[in-house]
């Protein structure tokens, strides 16, 4: 069985392989920041591309945002490749690496957790925690060491604190991953938090699917959205962008991300860009198993009303003539006023139309 290990959780960038016990390939980069655009390059290195029959991921605690890369990373290639996911904590993955490297009876792991605090967990020599992951403040997360050995990254603002304690700063490393028993790497892959610092709760659907969850999505997202647009694009129109193409339009001014979620599964995502009163609806999909329920039409609005709120005067877009969307378009106000031929190139050499529609956004 091979298993891809992803790791984003804290300033590292790190992938892994693992065949039956055997790590058969790995990277390693400290990045800081940009693990949106380094890990899909680092997974893509792999043998095979990264394939496997299942997916480890890193679900922190750690940084927000990195968690969520690797969290979107996993889940996206999970549901493309029809994989299991699941989850391991950073924090035992720092304790297993320096049990390894020597063994003993007891350690505390610590990592960087921002607004100068670390998040810190205890573990035993079988990698048993002694309790759930905590933020605490340097001199409190010193005084709970109570002698015990201590390692990870967190250990550069322990030491501001006492001096004296050891230089066994350390990052995770996918390639740890292979460290941890069984019951330390099939966590659910949600994200483990230790404090709540998750930002402001996405406001939700009014309408009868209020499980249904409309929000802002970044760079991050990438691959879920990728997931989505491979499910819901038949392949022999030429209509999906690919990941780089994504990316290099959510880097442009006045361009913006809108996510639909179910739960934990991303079901659904808008792109659109405002410039100078105009705006355009550049891409909107919904996975088949979630149509009929909204979805697209919530997204559609959303999308209409961040244009408004950003000064756009009309949305514009552009389909395949023929889509099934159409209906849902007109019945949202947008007319056709345009034609180009041969516009999308499918499988095959066939082509086909596409359609221009435009719709008026009323100023308040």
């Amino acid at each position: 069985m091979r298993t891809l290990v992803i790791e984003t959780a804290t300033a590292a960038c790190s992938v892994a392989l693992i065949e039956d016990g055997v790590v058969i390939a790995r990277e390693h980069v400290v990045v800081g920041r940009g693990h949106a655009e380094r890990l899909v390059p680092m997974i893509a290195a792999l043998p095979g591309e990264g394939r496997a029959d299942a997916i480890l991921v890193d679900c922190g605690p750690g940084s927000f945002t990195g968690v969520r890369v690797g969290l979107a990373a996993a889940r996206g290639l999970g549901i493309g490749w029809g994989v299991p996911v699941a989850g391991y904590s950073s924090l035992a993955s720092i304790a297993a690496a320096a049990l390894n490297d020597h063994p003993g009876d007891a350690i505390v792991a610590v990592l960087d957790g921002g607004h100068g605090e670390v998040f810190q967990q205890g573990f035993d020599a079988a990698l048993t925690p002694d309790g759930p992951a905590v933020s605490r403040k340097p001199a409190d997360a010193v005084a709970a060491l109570a002698g015990r050995r201590v390692a990870g990254q967190g250990l550069a603002r322990l030491r501001m604190v006492d001096d004296r304690l050891p230089g066994s700063d350390r990052l995770p490393d996918a390639a740890d991953a292979l460290l941890l028993p069984e019951a330390q790497r099939t966590l659910p892959p949600p994200p483990l938090w230790s404090r709540t610092r998750c930002g402001a709760q996405r406001p939700r659907m009014s309408d009868a699917h209020a499980a249904i969850a409309i929000g802002d999505g970044t760079a991050a997202d990438i691959v879920a959205v990728d997931a989505v647009m491979q499910a819901a694009f038949d392949p022999r129109f030429g209509e999906a962008w690919t990941q780089a193409q994504c990316l290099g339009m959510l880097s442009l001014p006045g361009v913006w991300l809108t996510l639909a979620q179910d739960a934990e599964l991303l079901v659904g995502f808008a792109l659109t860009r405002a410039i100078a009163g105009d705006a355009e609806l550049l891409l909107i999909a919904v996975r088949p198993d979630h149509r009929g329920r909204g979805i697209g039409r919530a997204l559609l609005r959303r999308s209409i009303a961040d244009a408004g709120a950003r000064g756009a005067e009309r949305l514009c877009l552009e389909m395949r003539a023929g889509n099934d969307a159409t209906r849902l378009y007109v019945g949202e106000g947008f007319v056709q006023c345009g034609e180009r031929r041969g516009y999308y190139a499918g499988r095959g050499g066939a082509r086909f139309d596409a359609h221009t529609y435009v719709r008026p956004i009323p100023q308040r």
